[in-house]
């Protein structure tokens, strides 16, 4: 953990030295966030004090909000994960990382941190707290005359949050682990990552709005349901275990994440066993 500590400092360090680039960063996440701020705002506005049958425009907010945390803790150490295949099989750089004497996954994620990304989970909080407010300016944003949906922080819900936000990270990390090991056996990089990057926004969104295909994948395969939507429900005190699930969602989502990194684990160490370097 100190060296972890001591990695995360020296990179903010160098990282504050070029700070052009940091606030460049930070303005593109801003500029990201905005534009699906106004993407909600068109879609809300259309959609009248519901959306689809059974949730209401302030519930789909909340959702979105909780879906953003996990996303902007995923996205603090993306840029490790995706230049993987290129920078250390297709370069030979693994070699370097299997020679010193650390774990070679954490490694991999200490290269490079995306700081600037906590900024999505600021706006994820923001969000979920001023959607349960029932604020006339923010309701009116949304394009909502009436509201019934009230919801405020409590202890509970900042421990179920936090456990949630955890798992919901966890779940994708663990997901585009599995997907980066698939470099291990391929010296040509997939584009596998970017359809399931294109997934995770379904977690955004009530399981009811897709079709039964699509719950299956969003529970079971790539479980993003896991990341916005159930963590939603269930700080909401929505019981959907009925319609998707075999047990409470409660219990459900770590049960998913424990098996998700155990699959992810077992995978990468599966390839780091296969690994014949660069050229080989």
């Amino acid at each position: 953990m100190r060296i972890l500590l001591h990695y995360i400092s020296q990179f903010a360090k160098s990282r504050m030295i070029y700070r052009g680039d940091f606030f460049a960063d930070f303005s593109s996440f801003l500029t990201g966030i905005f534009a699906q701020l106004f993407y909600l705002y068109i879609l809300f506005s259309n959609a009248g004090n519901k959306f689809g049958n059974d949730w209401s425009v302030e519930q789909v907010m909340f959702i979105w909000g909780m879906a953003l945390v996990p996303n902007g803790l995923f996205n603090v150490v993306s840029p490790s994960l995706f230049s993987f295949p290129e920078k250390h099989i297709n370069q030979g750089n693994f070699d370097r990382l299997l020679l010193r004497p650390l774990p070679a996954l954490p490694q991999v994620f200490m290269e490079n941190f995306r700081f600037s990304a906590l900024i999505e989970c600021v706006t994820g909080v923001v969000m979920m707290t001023l959607a349960g407010s029932q604020n006339a300016t923010f309701l009116k944003f949304l394009g909502v005359t009436h509201s019934n949906f009230h919801w405020t922080w409590t202890l509970e819900h900042l421990l179920s949050f936090g456990l949630f936000a955890f798992c919901g990270a966890t779940i994708i990390i663990s997901i585009f682990i599995a997907v980066i090991s698939i470099s291990f056996f391929s010296q040509d990089r997939l584009g596998v990552g970017a359809p399931i990057w294109n997934m995770m926004s379904f977690g955004r969104w009530p399981l009811a709005i897709f079709p039964s295909t699509i719950q299956f994948i969003l529970i079971w395969v790539f479980p993003f349901a896991c990341v916005g939507f159930l963590p939603a429900t269930v700080l909401m005190d929505i019981n959907v275990a009925n319609d998707y699930l075999p047990l409470p969602a409660a219990a459900f989502i770590p049960l998913i994440t424990l098996l998700m990194a155990s699959i992810a684990t077992t995978l990468w160490k599966f390839g780091i066993r296969n690994y014949t370097s660069v050229g080989a």
